[in-house]
């Protein structure tokens, strides 16, 4: 029975079998490894006011704007939110996130900061999550 339960079902049942079975299934080392080094990127090509990262992410720490008619530290607001200046937003559902920035703003590169999406998470959320 622990083989065919979420990772979820088997904290909540709390038995060690199930939940080592669980974790086996996530690859919990690699997403545990992803997060703990976060990536520091210098985008320089924006477009239409959107830059995209290097690799998928799975959260943006934070961003600095150097080059725009707005600069420094901007904002993070939720995805499907209307950004301001000095705010921006990430559509983390991309192959590889997108950052959104006011458009009067004029962003032409930022650097970011965040936490790369583990190819194990991606593909084991089904998995994981009964989703």
């Amino acid at each position: 029975m622990a083989s065919t339960l979420t990772l979820k079902e088997a904290l909540d049942r709390g038995q060690i079998d199930d939940v080592s079975t669980a974790l086996g299934k996530v690859s919990i080392g690699s997403i545990l490894a992803a997060m703990a080094t976060p990536i520091n990127e210098n985008v320089t090509t924006v477009t239409s006011h959107v830059g995209t990262l290097a690799y998928p992410a799975m959260y943006v720490l934070g961003v600095f704007v150097d080059a725009g008619s707005a600069t420094g530290v901007f904002t993070q607001v939720p995805d499907g939110t209307t950004v301001a200046t000095k705010m921006f937003k990430v559509d983390y559902t991309a192959a590889r996130a997108t950052v959104t920035f006011f458009a009067t703003d004029a962003v032409t590169a930022f650097h970011v900061c965040y936490v790369k999406k583990p190819a194990a998470l991606a593909t084991n959320l089904a998995a994981v999550y009964g989703v």
